[in-house]
């Protein structure tokens, strides 16, 4: 069972580290050369805080938990990144959007119990989305 019990930290580990990049990624994006780079150091900081987090909640998971989701938050974090590696020009964002959909969809399927599930993932993954493409556009240095 110790599967199902980390299934849960992984999956929000994963969200976390892609939700909490993407703003940085579409940020970086009109260079891309320094967009892996960006996120994975993004990653490795995001992933340490949400170890640590974890292991300070006192949850009753236990270390393998806290390793698990610092884990998949680095896993996440460098998820949007990925399509910068390989493509060029609008694919790369826009490959990155989708990655972080499909992330959305897998935590909406583990909130299946709440009555609008994937009605209220979308809504915060377009929250999220909005302010980081504003951030991209509206901050000085950035894609815009």
């Amino acid at each position: 069972m110790l599967g199902r019990k980390l299934a849960r930290p992984v999956i929000f580990g994963l969200a976390d580290g892609s939700l909490s990049i993407i703003g940085v990624v579409l940020y970086a994006a009109g260079h891309s050369d320094a967009v892996f780079p960006i996120a994975l150091a993004g990653g490795v900081s995001a992933a340490l805080s949400m170890s640590a987090g974890e292991w300070l909640s006192e949850s009753s998971s236990g270390p393998s938990a806290a390793i698990a989701m610092g884990c998949a938050t680095l896993g996440g974090s460098v998820l949007p990144a990925v399509p910068y590696l390989l493509l060029h020009g609008w694919q790369a964002p826009a490959v990155s959007v989708v990655l972080l959909a499909g992330v959305a969809a897998v935590v909406a399927r583990l909130r299946a119990h709440r009555s609008h599930p994937y009605l209220e993932t979308a809504a915060v993954l377009a929250v999220v989305l909005g302010a980081s493409v504003a951030c991209a556009l509206l901050i000085p240095g950035g894609a815009g």
